[in-house]
């Protein structure tokens, strides 16, 4: 049977606490009743603290209703262990706590102490009862003193070995022993049952729990709070705040250490295989601009337009970095763009590939300005070039040489990097003679060779452009998905000054910036948005309804 669990109380465990002393004539009955166990002072320490022994490290108190452990006058459930004999004068016995076959099951292993109400009965004559952890020292003082006949009762906080037991002794005279048990203390390490949670609530400016490790040595610390969870769901830590307004954290974590590497919040996983993360954001939330993760150095500077939805990681910053991403081998920055249903990417844009290539995308690339190219002027540290990839309305290959008539005939190679990447129809070939005016003529083409004809012998360059292997039918008008808004409350992104002209003259934005509602009606906008609304809003729900199973279980 476990006891049902009560109020929690914290104590700094000292030594032995005597408390509630009464008496009662002998031969009358010892009723089983509860008892007030020492409220802990200001400085968490217990006042009125004795010498007869030490449970150690501070420890929390677990109560539960009262229950009778030891009755040494036998009858019931008191037998063997906790049954007769009565205690010999100057003999020690002992008593294990923690038993599940006990006549009080429910203290587990590891507990640091008991709170105990311990009477003696039918004594012989003038004695004391010293009371101790099994195998520790005697102590110097007594629990209890008696003389013969008397029915005496006083409580008292008793640690206990490590495995759960204590001694006690009934010095000069023998006597019946009575120990009832109202609740236990779980020190460092100890494990509370199953089904048992701890819970505190208060209200105080600081910290509720504040807990400062001032260890300065070279081994891992875990800092002033440590926690461990070991179910399949949920986490180490669970940080939630209940307020629906302010500037509120779940948990915060706050460094002031100038070291390279410092971190407020460090999240490690050590995980081989499966999806671990060392750190996850999530929002709820469906404001703007909302994140899962906030990143902030130097003040924080939130982006007013550009985000017309939650984001995963929000990085801002002031002059650095908003988000840095660093790897030696892998992807520093991925982002994909997934499947709602099968969760598979659908396109994918890598920041730092590999050590030769700084952008990769799987999928196409777009820019709504030039795709350019930058390197610094070879003679003037002012001055820098920029050169603009071609653009057109197909996607173009080509190669280009030169070659020379013989017999007025040239037959041009088509380099195998070529004839991979670019399809066999399309293919258009300028040749332009070199030295003398002289007529030129392609009598073949395909993608193994090229045969050209001239009316004499003569140098000549040649071009060969084609279109590239499965884009053949590109269309450059197309359906608009790049410059539909995000939502309702969306803002134009920062297009160059003409785009953002256009996008205000097709009725897409207002002049203002903001979304202009009535062509979002009519192009049917608006109703995918509110559909993703509806399912967003479903999720929320959802994840409400968990994280309100998760409060009702941290209020048990």
């Amino acid at each position: 049977m476990r006891h049902p669990a009560g109020r929690r109380f914290f104590y700094a465990l000292a030594p032995l606490t005597l408390l509630l002393s009464w008496a009662a004539e002998a031969g009358e009955q010892v009723p089983l009743k509860n008892w007030t166990v020492p409220q802990a002072t200001s400085g968490s320490r217990l006042s009125a603290l004795g010498t007869v022994g030490d449970a150690g490290n501070p420890a929390i108190f677990i109560p539960f209703t009262p229950c009778r452990m030891v009755d040494t006058r036998g009858g019931g459930v008191w037998t063997g262990t906790y049954g007769p004999p009565a205690l010999a004068g100057s003999s020690a016995r002992s008593f294990p706590m923690t038993s599940a076959s006990g006549p009080c099951p429910g203290i587990p292993t590891g507990a640091a102490a008991v709170s105990l109400n311990i009477t003696v009965v039918n004594t012989a004559g003038p004695g004391f009862i010293m009371i101790y952890p099994e195998g520790g020292a005697v102590p110097t003082v007594s629990t209890l003193n008696y003389n013969a006949g008397q029915v005496l009762g006083n409580a008292a906080i008793v640690p206990m070995s490590a495995t759960g037991g204590i001694t006690v002794v009934a010095a000069v005279s023998g006597t019946d022993l009575i120990l009832d048990v109202n609740g236990y203390f779980i020190g460092s390490p100890a494990s509370l049952n199953d089904n048992e949670g701890l819970r505190l609530e208060g209200s105080y400016g600081g910290g509720l729990i504040a807990g400062f490790n001032n260890y300065t040595g070279t081994n891992n610390s875990y800092g002033g709070f440590f926690v461990s969870y070991n179910s399949q769901k949920g986490g180490g830590v669970y940080g939630g705040v209940a307020a629906a307004t302010g500037a509120t954290a779940g948990v915060r974590g706050v460094t002031e250490s100038a070291t390279d590497g410092a971190s407020g919040v460090l999240g490690e996983t050590f995980a081989t295989t499966g999806m671990a993360f060392g750190v996850k954001g999530t929002t709820q939330s469906t404001s703007s601009s909302a994140a899962g993760v906030l990143g902030v150095a130097g003040s924080p500077v939130y982006p007013n337009n550009a985000i017309a939805a939650t984001v995963g990681v929000l990085g801002t910053n002031t002059s650095g970095f908003g988000v840095l991403g660093k790897s030696s081998t892998g992807r520093p920055v991925q982002g994909s763009r997934v499947d709602a249903t099968t969760g598979l990417a659908v396109t994918t844009g890598i920041l730092g590939y590999t050590a030769s290539i700084g952008v990769y995308a799987f999928g196409d690339m777009a820019a709504s300005g030039t795709k350019s190219f930058i390197e610094p002027h070879p003679t003037d540290a002012s001055r820098q070039i920029v050169y603009v990839a071609m653009e057109g309305p197909e996607a173009g290959t080509y190669f280009r040489g030169r070659g020379r008539f013989e017999g007025k005939t040239a037959v041009i190679g088509v380099p195998e990097d070529f004839r991979l990447v670019t399809e066999e129809e399309g293919l258009t070939v300028q040749i332009t003679p070199i030295g003398r005016a002289t007529a030129v003529g392609v009598t073949s083409i395909d993608l193994d060779r090229i045969v050209v004809e001239a009316t004499r012998d003569v140098e000549f360059s040649y071009l060969v452009q084609g279109v590239r292997r499965n884009y053949k039918g590109h269309e450059p008008v197309q359906k608009n998905t790049v410059f539909v808004p995000m939502g309702p409350d969306a803002r134009m992104d920062p297009y160059p000054a003409h785009l953002q002209k256009r996008l205000v003259d097709l009725g897409i934005y207002r002049a203002d910036g903001s979304v202009n509602l009535d062509t979002a009606e009519r192009l049917g906008w608006a109703q995918t948005w509110r559909e993703e609304a509806e399912a967003a809003q479903a999720a929320a729900a959802k994840a409400a309804a968990e994280r309100d199973v998760l409060r009702e279980e941290l209020r048990r």
